[in-house]
């Protein structure tokens, strides 16, 4: 990526190429990591099989739609604590085509293997940052609730956008948990209004998604697509979201330093 013209164009346009060019793993990757999600949404989405979406709302069983609703906004959070993780699985197949190169399946999986504890420790570690802000918000008074809400809302975005790159950085250099966390925050300074604004952008397009998964399951009566359609619209836009990251810290990466993500592999490796 031409880091002079580093913006919401160029992150999207160069973020696009590689998730069609990786299509095939990264959603059988994105299947894996979100698969905790899957199984518990066949339950809710199925439990009142007697009833249907609509027919709840309207005649007083609002109680079962109402849980139904709010698992999709439940999914929709985990979904995005759960793009850390698949950030750092897909980094490998992303690299390489950002070099010109390829990776097989095989050595995606083998790569994806051997770095899943790191990855889940760094985004442990990342989720307990962001879970701090909660914890004072929960702990606070509800004085000024409006105000320290947006107080709290802003200091997670700056957080997840500092934070951005830190799981390509841990599986490509491998440099500890804590190294991941200090090299995202390095490479981040001074792009983060860009990733700020991207990730606005994704999750914009990601809210309207999910009304639209709404609307159409009200539309046909069924818990069952709105379910599937939110499960899907996660899926999506959580995959596009990873390999986002790993654009980024490449392009962060030769814009700070200009080596290669090869030659980084074998100095860490």
């Amino acid at each position: 990526m031409d880091l002079e013209k580093f913006g919401v164009g160029a992150m999207y346009s160069r973020t696009f190429t590689m998730w069609r060019r990786n299509l095939p793993i990264v959603v059988l990757l994105a299947l894996f990591v979100y698969s905790p999600l899957i199984w518990f949404s066949l339950d809710v989405f199925d439990f009142p099989r007697s009833r249907r979406l609509d027919t709840d709302l309207a005649h007083g069983g609002g109680f079962n739609a109402l849980i139904a609703i709010m698992w999709t906004l439940v999914l929709g959070v985990w979904g995005i604590a759960l793009t850390f993780v698949l950030s750092g699985l897909i980094t490998l197949p992303v690299s390489r085509h950002l070099q010109g190169q390829s990776a097989t399946v095989g050595e995606t999986l083998i790569h994806a293997l051997r770095r899943l504890v790191p990855t889940i420790f760094v985004w442990l570690l990342v989720l307990c940052g962001v879970s701090v802000f909660m914890f004072f918000r929960w702990l606070s008074s509800d004085a000024g609730a409006p105000f320290v809400d947006w107080i709290v809302l802003g200091l997670t975005a700056f957080m997840y956008c500092m934070l951005f790159v830190s799981q390509p950085a841990a599986a490509v250099e491998r440099n500890g948990v804590m190294g991941a966390i200090v090299r995202s925050v390095q490479l981040t300074r001074g792009r983060r209004w860009t990733i700020f604004a991207f990730c606005g952008c994704q999750l914009l397009a990601a809210t309207a998604s999910l009304w639209v998964c709404l609307r159409v399951a009200l539309r046909f009566d069924s818990y069952a697509v709105l379910g599937w359609s939110t499960l899907a619209v996660i899926v999506l836009f959580g995959s596009v979201q990873a390999v986002a990251m790993v654009v980024a810290y490449e392009g962060l990466r030769k814009e700070s330093e200009g080596v290669p993500t090869e030659r980084l592999e074998e100095v860490f490796g």
